[in-house]
């Protein structure tokens, strides 16, 4: 094989593997969502049911590239998706989740919310970003 056709043939499972991690993710949440409309205890459920993904916390993640191309860009761990924590002194919003940074696959690839101190992804390596959770895949 050629390069080229290496290269074409990388994007398609690269492609594939989103999709598919996607899907997972989607069947998770609908079976767990499902799993907390079937019990009725209603102490139970608000133990069990304040949100999708009780456990996500401290789980391993990707970072997909937020301006859209489908990269993966990072790796992290989970720390919060709590829309009122905050990294560096601002709240999160419904739109993000807090993330530790582990790796930076694409070091140059521009911080969500970029701080005074971050600018890049290699810049925050060992702490908390701010990542779009529509750009985080889950392992």
């Amino acid at each position: 094989m050629e390069l080229k056709d290496l290269k074409k043939l990388f994007e398609e499972l690269k492609v594939a593997f989103i999709k598919n991690t996607s899907k997972q993710a989607d069947h998770n949440e609908t079976s767990y969502k499902r799993k907390c409309s079937e019990d009725t205890s209603h102490a139970k459920k608000a133990k069990t049911c304040g949100s999708t993904f009780t456990n996500i916390e401290n789980a391993r993640c990707r970072l997909l590239d937020w301006m859209g191309t489908g990269k993966v860009v990072g790796e992290g761990i989970i720390a919060s998706r709590d829309p009122l924590a905050k990294v560096h002194h601002i709240c999160l919003g419904p739109d993000c989740w807090k993330v530790w940074e582990i790796i930076a696959l694409v070091e140059d690839t521009l911080l969500y919310r970029a701080t005074s101190e971050f600018h890049v992804l290699s810049d925050a390596i060992g702490s908390t970003i701010a990542w779009p959770k529509n750009y985080i895949l889950l392992e």
